[in-house]
This record gives structure tokens, sequence and C-alpha cells, in this order.
């Protein structure tokens, strides 16, 4: 289904950029404009991994980003020596692509640069996902996806960051392993 005019009236997000709307805003807009199928698959994003769906756009965004996480998964549990067989999740398909960009972010030596190379990796994939339909029900899915990964970065702050970073750091011994048991 198409959405000229919801579509159309959409801010255009960035990483890089606050976004002007909210993913709360957006998804009470969404209930306004989108047809009650197109609704479902948009609230199924908001649920965990794996998400159950019919929706192609769902299917192919959930196991990419599953995809991208058994990767993830098994490249920290070879740098620890570790079995990573109890954490991988079933995935339906493979794409070279989602493992090297696993591999390339982990590559990077700062926490932070993992982390936005991830999530460019995403916001690539989500504008593969969208189509080349502007107004599409797989590109109104995309961008909520996007929101997402832009209002969790417009959120991060850098004194709250080394805030959590110091209180971690300065934690003292007992007191980790008193977290470790929670």
């Amino acid at each position: 289904m198409n959405y000229y005019y919801f579509a159309a009236s959409l801010p255009i997000l960035s990483m890089n950029t606050p976004p002007v709307i909210s993913v709360n805003r957006f998804l009470g807009e969404c209930r306004d404009h989108l047809s009650n199928t197109d609704m479902a698959a948009l609230q199924t994003l908001d649920g965990d991994l794996p998400y159950r769906s019919n929706n192609s756009f769902v299917c192919q965004w959930s196991n990419a980003e599953t995809q991208l996480r058994n990767a993830l998964v098994r490249i920290r549990a070879e740098q620890k020596g570790s079995d990573p067989s109890v954490h991988i999740r079933e995935q339906r398909s493979f794409h070279t692509a989602v493992e090297k960009a696993a591999l390339d972010a982990i590559a990077k030596e700062n926490p932070i640069d993992r982390e936005i190379a991830l999530d460019r990796h995403r916001w690539n994939l989500l504008d593969e996902l969208a189509g080349s339909n502007p107004f599409a029900t797989r590109a109104l899915l995309a961008y909520s996806l996007k929101l997402k990964i832009a209002e969790r970065w417009a959120a991060m702050e850098e004194k709250k960051g080394a805030e959590a970073a110091d209180a971690i750091v300065n934690q003292k011994p007992h007191d980790a392993k008193a977290e470790e048991t929670k």
C-alpha cells in the first residue's frame, strides 16, 4: 500500500542529527494513517527478536538483525574461547555483507566506534530494504527503525556516559561481585 501524503510529510532522518519527531509521535501518527495490517507489521518491530510476521520486510529485517547478532556472538565467543552455540538464534538466510559488517565493527578499537559502525550498517541495510518507493509500507517500516536508531544516538550524552564509566571503574571489588549475582 502507498501512503503518499503521510510519507511525504515525514521529516528526513540522519544518525548524526537529533530527530525532530519522536518514536512515540510517529507511532501515534501511524495509527491514524496505516491500515490495520501495516500497523500490525509496525508493532511487530517493537517486540523482541525473532519477529513473527508474514510481512516480507519484517521477515527480512528480522533475519538480517538475527544474523548480525549471531555474528557478534561468534566473534566475541572466539575471542573469549567459549562456545557460542547456546546464544546463537535460528536464521533463515545468510549474507556475507552482514558477517563483514560484524567483523569490521569488532575490529574498531573504540567501543563507540563499534556501535557507530553497527548502526551505520543497520541504517544502510534499512535503506536497501525500504526499496525504491518512498511512499510504500516498506519505506515506513524502515523509517520507524531508522527513527529508533536516530533517537538512540540523540539520547546519548557524553557527560552521562563518562559518569557511568567512572562508576563502573571506581566500583569496589565486592560491589562487582554483588552485581554479578543479581
